[in-house]
């Protein structure tokens, strides 16, 4: 590379402006001088130290993620490799031998160490995608090794101290701030020196390369800054009266756009790097020294650190309007985010049915390269450093129209749309005295290849039963599936086949007693159907359950389950329980409800002593015997009944709540007698 240099007085180019410092946050380092700073790829993190100490924050809040203690007697340099996990650390170390320190950010531990500079290692670079680590130290060698093996593949002798590193983007050239106010230019597969550039008499402390590759900049101790075209004609410096003291960091932004000059007197520069003019300088003022600075990748935020106080600054750059760019870019990587909205549930069908004025979306965004944004209606919506996001919305009556846009680091894109339909809080058309409960029963002893239960088909018959004769379900409306007939075909065709039968004015009962199995692999829990062999091929998913279920318009559906592992039915979230009045029970009986009870969480259940209820199916029975004699109750209070004493009398804990998976709306089956 040839670079030819015009020495030019800029100051007649400048447009000055000075505008006040904008903090934005701040946090508190855990020891002095703060020589090192870094953000993660993904921006979810800021990396900075303190004396020997390395602190991690979340970036987005003053909130510490943990530190990192090393071996150092002084952190001088960080490196975050493209995994976004493994750190790099150098500096100065107690002993005779100065080495390179590794670690695992996520789980702030130690992984390796190597080297063996004679002095303090001053500067770090990586390149290979973390498979090579470049080194510069005070004893005027500059060290290439091979991080797997710890090995030093090459070494080259400086011409002076290398105070800071900077590597092209092609990771072919290195370039080399040194004390002797050149900037020397390597190649960094033989080590030879391409050429030398002398920039003042001063030293050279700071160096770097556009992201783009095509601008080198650096900035001495006596205040210059100096820019270069790397294969053009001409190289533009400014003279020391920009800054008021030596150059202590530079760093260009993600999109190559700016670059942003600290000084030793508390001032920053952002420059334009196309007309090497001044878009705006800030004077710090606050009484301390800078000593390093770090763009956010997302462009919003520069942080800076001091050489004398525990504290990190970050101060709002948004005006500048800095595209988002990422390190992390694969080109192979064809894959998009994984979004999933969890409230409100049923997306996936394309329309949701509310009657509220507002709503908080929630879900989950994930990808393995790492996710850049989310857009929800044009709108960029904020996430955990999990994926997490929860974003509030007004609702307008009738059709509310949501696209969400996630977008991973690499530039692949998931897209999702819905509609939420607002409807009025009144009434619906519900009438109890034109409804018909139906009462769909499943109970299986005489499995065929699985162990025989006791009880099973007793407790299914004793709730028929008792529903039967003393509430307002009918044996027109009753369908019973009973040891040999429960098999996989028949329980699916029977349930599918109330499908069209009932109608929006009408509810649905469903109990279940046999066994259960879950899969912890898939999350999934099944029936288990009477001549089902081990296998989940011949279950009933609660995913298919759920499914046809989902498909019914009825107004209100209650799901009994007397199984293992039946809690498997939630996915979260929990109703409280509410004290039944006149008023309550009219409102509660006008809206969709899907309430679910379970005898167990993700746990074996008794089956009971052999002629006897299941303790589950017991206190189930016991609650509609015992309220036989009021007119009207609601299903809460059946599940709070049961779930209280099943817990007493035995070592199992039922669950009981609305599967808002399937529509719930806010209503609640109202128990009617006869």
């Amino acid at each position: 590379m040839k670079i030819k240099i015009l020495l030019l007085l800029v100051n007649s180019l400048i447009a000055q402006t000075m505008i006040a410092q904008n903090k934005y946050m701040s946090y508190k380092t855990s020891g002095l001088d703060g020589l090192a700073l870094t953000y993660t790829y993904d921006y979810k993190f800021l990396i900075a130290s303190g004396n020997e100490t390395v602190n991690i924050w979340y970036s987005e809040s003053e909130t510490e993620k943990g530190s990192i203690e090393t071996n150092h007697k002084l952190v001088r340099s960080v490196w975050l490799a493209p995994d976004n996990e493994t750190l790099f650390t150098a500096g100065e170390n107690k002993g005779k031998s100065h080495d390179i320190q590794v670690w695992n950010i996520d789980r702030l531990s130690a992984i390796k160490s190597f080297g063996d500079h004679k002095e303090q290692v001053l500067c770090i670079k990586g390149f290979s995608k973390g498979q090579k680590i470049i080194s510069a130290s005070q004893d005027q060698k500059i060290h290439i090794y091979d991080v797997a093996t710890g090995s030093l593949e090459k070494e080259i002798s400086a011409k002076g101290v290398p105070m800071d590193l900077a590597i092209h983007p092609d990771e072919d050239e290195l370039a080399v701030a040194l004390s002797t106010g050149d900037v020397a230019i390597y190649k960094i597969g033989s080590g030879e020196l391409i050429e030398s550039i002398n920039i003042s008499k001063k030293w050279v402390l700071t160096v770097d390369i556009s992201p783009d590759g095509k601008t080198l900049a650096a900035g001495t101790e006596d205040g210059l800054i100096f820019f270069t075209d790397f294969g053009e004609e001409t190289t533009y410096r400014t003279t020391k009266d920009e800054h008021k003291g030596m150059i202590k960091d530079i760093a260009f932004s993600g999109d190559s756009k700016y670059l942003i000059s600290a000084s030793s007197r508390n001032d920053l520069i952002t420059w334009i790097v196309e007309d090497r003019v001044v878009k705006k300088q800030e004077n710090m003022d606050d009484g301390k020294i800078l000593s390093a600075i770090a763009i956010n990748p997302n462009g919003k935020y520069i942080a800076g650190t001091y050489r004398t106080v525990k504290t990190v600054n970050i101060w709002d750059i948004t005006e500048l309007d800095i595209t988002p760019t990422y390190s992390l870019l694969d080109k192979t990587d064809k894959v998009p985010p994984q979004l999933f909205v969890s409230n409100p549930p049923r997306t996936d069908e394309g329309q949701v049915n509310l009657s509220q004025d507002n709503i908080v979306l929630k879900g989950i965004v994930t990808d393995d390269a790492g996710v850049k944004s989310l857009l929800i209606n044009g709108e960029h919506a904020p996430m955990k450093s999990s994926g997490q996001f929860a974003y509030y919305t007004a609702l307008k009556m009738g059709q509310n129209y949501f696209t969400m846009e996630a977008e991973d680091i690499n530039g692949n894109t998931a897209l999702k749309r819905f509609v939420i339909n607002r409807r009025d809080l009144v009434a619906n058309g519900y009438s109890r005295e034109k409804a018909k409960n139906y009462l769909f029963v499943i109970g299986i002893d005489r499995y065929t290849f699985w162990p025989q239960l006791s009880n099973a088909v007793k407790d299914a018959k004793d709730v028929v039963s008792i529903l039967t004769e003393k509430y307002q379900f009918t044996p027109d409306e009753t369908i019973t599936i009973y040891d040999e007939e429960a098999t996989r075909d028949n329980i699916y065709s029977q349930l599918k086949g109330l499908i069209p039968k009932l109608t929006a004015n009408d509810n649905l009962l469903v109990y279940y007693s046999g066994h259960g199995h879950y899969d912890d692999l898939l999350n999934e829990g099944y029936w288990v159907p009477y001549n089902a062999k081990k296998s989940e091929s011949e279950y009933v998913s609660n995913g298919d359950l759920m499914k046809v279920l989902g498909a019914m318009e009825n107004q209100h559906t209650f799901l009994v389950v007397d199984a293992c592992f039946s809690g498997s039915l939630f996915a979260s979230g929990s109703r409280g329980f509410t004290k039944s009045s006149e008023g309550f029970i009219q409102k509660a009986e006008q809206y969709k409800s899907r309430w679910a009870l379970a005898s167990g969480r993700l746990e074996t259940v008794s089956d009971g002593a052999y002629g006897a209820n299941s303790p589950f199916a017991t206190r189930f029975i016991e609650f509609l015997n015992q309220n036989a004699d009021q007119d009207h109750f609601p299903v809460s209070e059946v599940v709070q009944y049961v779930k209280v004493k099943v817990a007493n009398d035995v070592r199992q804990v039922p669950l009981g709540n609305p599967l808002k998976s399937l529509g719930d709306e806010g209503g609640e089956f109202i128990f009617y007698t006869k």
